[in-house]
């Protein structure tokens, strides 16, 4: 879903772009409720989508790296924004986020996650504790093997063993 909304973004961009040409007003708008609309959900979906792709211990680790190269990006966009805005007219820059945009979906595409490996033998189920052996509650049987081990304990101090 992310890879397509980034490729539709893009679609977009291009076509706002063409209009810039003869109505520079309305496209400023759709630019700005482009960006203020779809650009809220790339980020949240983007998030989504990596918290989704890695287990917990893995997304602590990578998700601290996303972030700070998600602002080195910022700021190198802002640069190569600042550059072309010198030479060129704003309206440049909307193709080269376009491409951008292109750039993201096609490194999303990358980050898909792979087919999990199907097992050959199966995992035999747990041995019964003694809560279901009692059908006793859970909660309950924790506290009954408590209480049993700890008599358990009591005999054996009392033998001396």
């Amino acid at each position: 879903m992310i890879p397509v909304t980034f490729a539709g973004s893009a679609v977009l961009l291009l076509v706002e772009w063409a209009i810039s040409f003869p109505l520079r007003r309305p496209a400023a708008i759709l630019v700005y409720l482009h960006y203020g609309c779809v650009g809220a959900l790339v980020i949240s979906g983007f998030y989504s989508f990596l918290s989704e792709r890695f287990d917990p211990r893995t997304a602590k680790r990578l998700l601290g790296r996303v972030t700070g190269a998600g602002t080195v990006g910022g700021v190198l966009g802002g640069v190569v924004a600042s550059q072309v805005g010198r030479g060129l007219p704003v309206t440049t820059m909307i193709p080269i986020l376009a491409i951008f945009h292109l750039i993201c979906a096609a490194a999303v595409l990358r980050l898909r996650p792979v087919a999990s490996p199907t097992r050959t033998q199966a995992t035999p189920p747990p041995p019964p504790c003694e809560a279901t052996a009692l059908s006793i509650p859970p909660a309950r049987g924790v506290f009954l093997s408590a209480r049993s081990d700890g008599a358990r304990a009591d005999r054996h101090a009392q033998r001396g063993v």
